[in-house]
């Protein structure tokens, strides 16, 4: 497994990923705009074929982690993981001794992020759509 930063020209790569894995979110390529223009995407791959990506930014001061996709075959296998570890290293060589990210309510993912350091900091009540609540995590990077 190959963990490196994704350029420019594969952003269309992680637009088709979240609209298949994520198809009711309301995401589009100008969303993740922002991040490959600073060199904020990280992409695993197995054999040169996707099987994870992480979405970052800086956003109220902090490294923000927007999205981390796993194609199905590969989850369980500590790609998410890799890629997290990635993105704080990244940011902790940038001087950033913080990070935070949103997540689902029902996500089963807030365990791995709990077991990476994240706390629940708040609720946030109809972040994903009308009815559709998230929590905001944080986590101190040193």
């Amino acid at each position: 497994m190959n963990i490196r930063l994704a350029i420019p020209s594969e952003l269309g790569a992680v637009d088709a990923m979240v609209k298949e894995l994520y198809p009711d979110d309301p995401y589009n390529a100008s969303s993740f705009a922002k991040a490959f223009k600073h060199n904020a995407t990280w992409v695993a791959e197995d054999n040169g074929k996707w099987a994870a990506h992480l979405v970052s930014e800086i956003d109220a001061g902090a490294p923000y982690i927007w999205s981390v996709a796993t194609y199905p075959a590969y989850r369980g296998k500590g790609l998410a993981t890799a890629l997290i570890n990635e993105f704080e290293k990244h940011y902790i060589a940038l001087g950033y001794d913080r990070s935070w990210l949103h997540t689902k309510v029902e996500n089963p993912a807030q365990k791995l992020y709990f077991d990476l350091g994240y706390r629940v900091a708040s609720f946030v009540p109809h972040i994903y759509g009308l009815g559709r609540h998230g929590l905001t995590m944080r986590k101190q990077l040193v």
